[in-house]
């Protein structure tokens, strides 16, 4: 294993189910917002841009 098989924390504290969905709609909606506010640098809202690309 090349990461050497160890794990950090635990499974206990992940999202799931509606939490899950929820959360990554706060996550896009978040990344919408921010791409769109022009006090942000180009450099910024070009970043965003392509992360909003993905989804």
């Amino acid at each position: 294993d090349a990461g050497g098989g160890s794990r950090i924390g635990t499974d206990e504290h992940l999202l799931q189910g509606d939490g899950l969905q929820r959360r990554a709609r706060e996550i896009l909606e978040e990344l919408r917002r921010r791409s769109g506010e022009m006090e942000r640098s180009e450099e910024e809202r070009d970043y965003l841009r392509r992360l909003l690309e993905r989804f």
